[in-house]
């Protein structure tokens, strides 16, 4: 996991780009960083973000991972590749939601938002097929098929993970798998499958992740009544789905 180690002497009000492709969490970022005094600038995709940051160079980059075009971490190779925004945090926001998960990205790599925005992009190359008939082109109709459309999810996911290892490794980071425990406001204790080790540190960012909450009127052990985790491994394309939540998974999959 990257650290941002402020400066002390750092000012309370700091320029921001936000590169993310949805309106919705775009406007939200926006907002709450500017209620809070930071100057923050949007960026729908890679070519943009690279624009805004040639026109003045930011103090901090909230970087979305999947992007159309150019990917988060493709992005982020770019930039660390210009001298001048080598010193430039950039922060991925993502979540762990299961403490011993093994793929680097959490909750919004591995089950939340990439996943979802994949079965979109699917989702979306049928209906421009339908769409083309106004253009005088027409397609037989479409059959999925859902065990391989899963793989090709997979593919993704596996991809982008092993692209955070290794711009973790090009930065110097050293990833640690574990269940951390504070031990004082400088010392963590990890506990990992090879015994504890103590990490000392200046700064913490703490990103605890999420998890999918089941309303109690709801939960019914019905098959049919599921979390966003199992919506998106079901293996039959159903004909109708409510989704029941305004969170960022919630969000996509109801896009």
């Amino acid at each position: 996991m990257a650290q941002f180690h402020p400066s002390s002497e750092a000012p309370m009000s700091a320029s921001i780009l936000v590169v993310e492709d949805e309106p919705g969490i775009q406007e939200l970022l926006k907002f709450n960083l500017s209620h809070h005094g930071h100057d923050v600038t949007v960026a729908s995709d890679a070519e943009e973000a690279l624009v805004r940051i040639r026109d003045s160079v930011p103090d901090l980059i909230l970087l979305d991972w999947m992007l159309p075009g150019a990917s988060g971490v493709e992005l982020a190779r770019k930039v660390r590749a210009d001298p001048r925004l080598k010193e430039v945090p950039i922060i991925m926001l993502t979540a762990r939601g299961d403490e011993r998960d093994k793929v680097l990205g959490g909750v919004c790599l591995s089950r939340g938002c990439i996943p979802s925005k994949a079965l979109l992009h699917a989702a979306h190359s049928i209906a421009s097929a339908r769409e083309s008939e106004r253009r005088g082109i027409t397609f037989g109709a479409p059959t999925i098929d859902v065990a391989k459309l899963r793989t090709w999810k997979e593919s993704i996911l596996s991809r982008l993970s092993s692209g955070i290892g290794q711009l973790a490794k090009m930065r110097g980071v050293q990833v640690m798998q574990g269940r951390g425990y504070f031990e004082d406001s400088r010392t963590l204790r990890v506990e990992t499958g090879q015994g504890q080790q103590f990490i000392q540190y200046d700064h913490a960012i703490i990103a605890v992740g999420s998890k999918p909450a089941m309303p109690r009127d709801f939960d019914l052990g019905n098959p049919r009544v599921m979390t966003s985790t199992e919506a998106l491994e079901m293996e039959e394309v159903p004909e109708n789905l409510l989704v029941i939540g305004g969170g960022y998974i919630g969000m996509e999959l109801g896009t």
